[in-house]
């Protein structure tokens, strides 16, 4: 029997982490399901706790109070341990006890926390995915590496088969994301001759989250994985894909000019969507008017059953012209906003074509583009009309 004691607050937050990369279905489930905890006496006080989906591939090292391993011991257990350990109270002196024992049915692990004892099956570990830990000295130090993640991923297909409108790509002095209806772009340089020498695309959605936001990422590539170090206690890789991506069409877009402007608000302009998205709540496949001129900038949503909802935001010495009618998903124009940067945004836009894709940027690094929708699905055609 082996035992190892943890900081409660420290596991619960580690465990959060791979659960949230763990595998729950499909291929990746048959693989790699669990989660894995690894003790090594030549470790010197740290516990080793990782995850992978096949694509993303995370280890952490996590300080133990106490281990009386004398031998290299590997715990794969269900995710949803973190679950239980999660519930568990914190704060000082707050510990949880892991140890493993073998009982009928096969190896068991016991977690214990105060008068608090919970028993998982040990899953084998034999199967499970293995890859080698990476040298920090081979990466590069980027500055705001997670946050500019952060500002363009929400642009990204949220579909996992969309390789590769479902990844952000780094050109060595852009950070871009598109689904083709949506697209983020912020400066991310990187003189690295992994980014310079090539494009990289990698699947974000996890990643952005395990990255922080704030200060210097350490980043490398191999030829078909990236290598990220948030601090030195962690490691993650994950999948570089194969699949070109549309840089010809990214930049047709970002070279587009327009003769309408307004600068407004962040957080007023946010306001009008968010008192419509109220009365849009309950549909499946909601749209959103919106009229920008005559000095203003207006929503009008409707629910046919329950209600209406119109807002108008002034904008004085802006948008004279006469009134111009877009319809969009709300969504995507509410995300756009949301992510750019400071207290106000800047728009552009077609005078005379509601059909033509809009600009949002914060004046500076951020810019984002936003298709309007030509028309309003029809119930009948609602389950296979894309969103746009």
């Amino acid at each position: 029997m082996t035992k190892a004691v943890f900081e409660t607050a420290g596991l619960q937050d580690v465990l959060k982490k791979v659960k949230s990369i763990a595998p729950s279905r499909g291929q990746a489930f048959d693989k790699a399901a669990g989660i894995v905890i690894r003790l090594d006496p030549a470790m010197a006080g740290y516990a080793i706790i990782e995850a992978t989906n096949l694509d993303l591939y995370y280890r952490e090292w996590l300080p133990l109070i106490e281990s009386d391993a004398t031998r290299d011991v590997a715990w794969r257990v269900a995710a949803k341990i973190a679950d239980v350990i999660a519930t568990l109270p914190i704060g000082s002196g707050k510990t949880v006890t892991l140890d493993d024992a073998v009982k009928e049915g096969g190896r068991t692990l016991t977690v214990k926390s105060g008068r608090m004892k919970n028993n998982w099956q040990l899953l084998p570990i034999e199967y499970y995915p293995e890859w080698e830990t990476f040298d920090p000295e081979d990466l590069t130090p980027i500055d705001n590496f997670g946050s500019r993640i952060s500002m363009v991923e929400w642009a990204t297909d949220s579909n996992e088969a969309a390789v590769p409108q479902n990844g952000v790509n780094f050109d060595g002095e852009w950070a871009t994301a598109t689904d083709t209806y949506k697209l983020a772009r912020v400066p991310l340089k990187i003189g690295a001759g992994w980014a310079t020498d090539r494009t990289v695309t990698v699947p974000c959605k996890l990643l952005a989250s395990l990255v922080k936001q704030t200060g210097t990422v350490s980043v490398g590539a191999t030829d078909n994985q990236l290598l990220v170090m948030p601090d030195p206690s962690v490691q993650i890789r994950t999948t570089l894909y194969g699949v070109a991506y549309p840089t010809a069409g990214v930049e047709r877009i970002v070279a587009n000019e327009y003769d309408g402007y307004f600068e407004a608000p962040k957080g007023a302009f946010l306001d009008l969507f968010t008192r419509a998205m109220v009365v849009l709540g309950a549909d499946r496949f909601p749209m959103i008017d919106l009229f920008i001129g005559k000095g203003a900038v207006a929503v009008y949503a409707l629910d046919e059953e329950e209600g209406d909802l119109g807002d108008v935001l002034d904008l004085p010495g802006f948008a004279a012209h006469d009134r111009i009618n877009y319809l969009f998903t709300p969504k995507f124009l509410m995300e756009a906003i949301d992510k750019c940067p400071g207290d106000r945004v800047q728009v552009r836009y077609d005078t005379s074509n509601p059909l033509r894709i809009m600009r949002i940027s914060d004046g500076g690094s951020y810019n984002c583009w936003v298709v309007p929708r030509r028309n309003r699905p029809k119930p009948a055609d609602a389950e296979s009309t894309k969103e746009s």
